[in-house]
């Protein structure tokens, strides 16, 4: 038999074979290469829509905080001034009842109302107005923003320990793509309000006790002046207390009485007014002296609140001055220069900030001691002379003048110990709560939340 040896056509089967398997390997790789592209675009979309929210994140941000969150602090500062008032005159009554109430005791008070307050004044539907009408991008990508869920989107809480109130805000910023990709994050804006001071418990001991609210025979409380004539000895060998606000305007003297003020005195523009022959005067209430006072000699005043001095251009003399408030000196009838004149043998206590709001001169300051419990700043304040005689801050001090002695706790705080000597065994670090701090914190906390 004969071999069969035909190979005819082999080559063009085999070339068919080839062409094949390179076109089903090249679908294959444009397959791929198709999804991937895909995958790329959708991550491509999903980082756009991250940044996206991420832009929408730091422009509601902005924009709370210039519209919304503006007039929301502003509220709680004015809340905080409100608190702080009625905070301070609760101490100064427990103190003037002898009552002794640990810092916490007070502290838990205080922010426990801030947190009713704050509260109160938060309106969801404000908050909300800010996340409307959002900018226009470009036809494929925008972002938005709203409010987390009504529970969710302001809480406020309180913590002791800390004393602060942390207030949080949450909104959610939604970045989109192309109608149809959409990631969204939830940023949380955190507020502290913070309580300072160093402390509020006080003791009996404190410049209440310097001079004592006066009292009658047998001990029986100051009997009722009779009704206010604003002459020029009304306040002249008197022993009583007035129950209603006082606004003198003729008064030459207050000389040889023992008067108490129950609602306050404020002293007109004609009183030129003498202090002088031993008085007592023991002020609770508004206080105000706007007008020259011609020397406070051998006298006892005591003012129990924040009080206006616009001119003393006489000596303050073997007194004793008690005030327990803030304490303004500051000539406002011209502007001109307050002048307080001479002080020698006396002893001035403040339990509160001493102001210089103008140019103010002190002639001679001799024997004599100030103890202010609070900050002062003397930039404005010239010293004559001094001599025998020191300033003693439980607080801090700026520009002090370079010839009286200032101690200051805030600058050598066992110097002033030693030259300061507590009074009457009391703390010289007792002071009532002096202000409300509001710090953004430097970064928001963002919760992303793809979807």
């Amino acid at each position: 038999m004969r071999n069969i040896k035909n190979e005819n056509g082999i080559s063009l089967v085999i070339v068919l074979l080839i062409i094949v398997v390179f076109a089903v390997l090249g679908l294959a790789i444009i397959g791929l290469s198709l999804s991937n592209t895909k995958q790329i675009d959708r991550t491509e979309e999903k980082n756009q829509a991250v940044d996206l929210a991420e832009m929408g994140s730091e422009y509601y941000k902005a924009k709370l905080e210039d519209k919304f969150l503006k007039d929301f602090f502003t509220s709680v500062i004015s809340i905080n001034k409100n608190i702080q008032l009625e905070l301070e005159n609760e101490i100064i009554d427990d103190l003037k009842n002898k009552k002794i109430y640990p810092r916490k005791y007070y502290m838990e008070k205080a922010l426990s109302q801030l947190k009713t307050d704050i509260d109160s004044i938060y309106v969801h539907r404000d908050f909300e107005l800010v996340f409307q009408n959002p900018p226009l991008l470009y036809n494929n990508a925008s972002f938005t923003g709203k409010p987390v869920d009504v529970d969710k989107a302001f809480k406020v809480e309180t913590d002791i320990a800390k004393e602060i109130v942390q207030i949080e805000f949450s909104f959610e910023s939604t970045g989109i793509v192309n109608s149809d990709k959409e990631e969204t994050i939830e940023t949380k804006l955190k507020y502290i309000v913070e309580l300072n001071g160093e402390t509020i418990e006080q003791t009996d001991s404190d410049f209440f006790n310097i001079i004592k609210r006066p009292v009658g025979i047998n001990e029986k409380e100051l009997n009722e002046c009779q009704n206010f004539t604003d002459s020029k000895d009304e306040f002249v060998r008197k022993n009583c207390k007035y129950i209603s606000s006082i606004a003198a305007e003729k008064q030459k003297e207050i000389k040889d009485s023992t008067l108490v003020f129950e609602k306050g005195l404020n002293l007109l523009k004609n009183s030129n007014l003498k202090v002088e022959n031993n008085p007592t005067i023991y002020i609770t209430g508004k206080t105000s002296f706007f007008k020259h006072i011609y020397g406070i000699k051998t006298s006892n005043v005591f003012i129990q609140s924040p009080v206006l001095f616009d001119n003393i251009n006489n000596s303050i003399d073997d007194s004793t001055i008690v005030i327990i408030g803030q304490v303004d000196f500051e000539r406002k009838n011209n502007n001109g220069t307050l002048s307080i004149g001479d002080i020698e043998n006396s002893k001035i206590y403040i339990d509160g900030n001493v102001l210089f709001s103008g140019k103010t001169k002190i002639h001679d300051f001799k024997d004599s001691l100030w103890y202010i419990r609070g900050d002062v700043d003397f930039t404005n304040v010239d010293f004559k002379e001094a001599k025998n005689s020191k300033i003693c801050v439980d607080g801090k001090v700026t520009s002090p003048p370079y010839n009286v002695d200032v101690y200051s706790t805030f600058l050598h705080k066992e110097i002033f110990q030693k030259a300061c000597p507590v009074l009457n065994g009391g703390n010289s670090l007792d002071v009532p709560i002096n202000s409300i701090e509001i710090e953004l914190l430097s970064e928001p906390t963002v919760n992303y939340n793809y979807q």
